[in-house]
């Protein structure tokens, strides 16, 4: 009995709440309203993360993919494959690579240094941040890696939780959208021992500087020859970070940790285009998250896919089919 109340007591700290109205929305997570506060039982700097389906866990996408009787040295090889390459191409294509040093290359091309540090080290591999730059610059292009991406600004969330949906909705315009939400999780960050939040210069990821954006991952207790199992039952291997922290016991983790960590927001996909509109008003779009031509082109697309989303929503209220072209 003692055994089931603490493990409630670690659920509570992973707190789920849907948002009916754009009201609610604005209330929880506007800048200047933040209600979401009182959900965390705490006025404190928090980290956002959206998400186009609120089903979707938080795990990294480097772990995306591998089956059940995958190992952990097949992750740790698919890292180290993924970051060399990475450097190699940065190269061919003259981009400039964070806290580049000859040091740092000698290190990253000898492959029996990094691979002997790599099964030494285990899960705590590249926890001393010595490759963090160039894990994050790779996450924000498209690279799996073991970051995931949050912001401190809740309307970046928003907004990447909103054009999510509305381009899966552009591409199934028949689909009963009625049960269907996104997610908006928010994130306490504490001193805990394992879930790390990591903020990297934003001086050459300017990726990061205009989604006010950071890094968390989790060191994971496994060895090399151990299996991935994403048992919710077995939290010395699970690779999600909610997971995580609902069944962790952070007595030895954390100090003096709040009730409430990790707050999970769920939105209905019919407040979609107006969440979208909200925060393009408040310049939280892609012409401002990425700049230069690519931004200025992907905001134009996401804007025309956006009202057309919008106009099959106001056909199907009427009891009108949408117009495929």
């Amino acid at each position: 009995m003692e055994h089931n109340k603490d493990f409630q007591e670690h659920r509570n700290r992973v707190h789920e709440e849907t948002l009916e109205t754009m009201e609610d929305v604005i209330q929880h997570l506007c800048p200047f309203k933040k209600k979401i506060s009182k959900l965390f039982g705490i006025n404190s700097t928090f980290i956002f993360r959206g998400v186009s389906d609120h089903n979707y866990q938080l795990q990294p996408s480097l772990y995306r993919g591998f089956e059940k009787k995958s190992h952990n040295r097949d992750v740790l090889l698919e890292e180290l494959r993924l970051l060399k390459d990475f450097v190699e191409a940065c190269d061919l294509s003259g981009t400039q690579i964070p806290a580049d040093s000859y040091k740092l290359r000698i290190e990253i091309n000898s492959d029996n240094t990094i691979f002997n540090r790599m099964m030494k080290e285990q899960s705590s591999w590249l926890v001393d941040g010595t490759l963090n730059e160039i894990i994050g610059l790779a996450q924000h292009y498209g690279v799996p890696t073991r970051f995931l991406d949050w912001s401190y600004q809740p309307l970046v969330a928003l907004y990447f939780a909103s054009i999510g949906a509305i381009k899966k909705m552009n591409n199934d315009l028949d689909k009963d959208y009625s049960d269907s939400y996104i997610a908006v999780w928010a994130y306490l960050p504490t001193n805990h021992s394992r879930v790390k939040v990591v903020d990297l210069p934003r001086s050459i990821n300017s990726h990061i500087s205009y989604q006010q954006g950071c890094f968390t991952f989790i060191i994971q207790d496994r060895d090399r020859f151990s299996p991935i199992n994403r048992s919710d039952n077995d939290r010395s291997k699970t690779l999600f970070m909610d997971t995580y922290l609902r069944q962790d016991d952070l007595t030895n983790n954390i100090i003096l940790a709040p009730k409430t960590l990790l707050v999970k927001l769920k939105i209905p996909y019919s407040l979609v285009t107006e969440i979208y509109k909200y925060c393009d008003a408040y310049s939280f779009n892609a012409a401002t998250l990425f700049r230069g031509p690519h931004g200025s082109a992907e905001y134009t697309n996401e804007k025309r896919i956006m009202h057309k989303v919008e106009y099959d929503l106001n056909l199907k209220k009427k009891g009108l089919k949408p117009i495929t072209l």
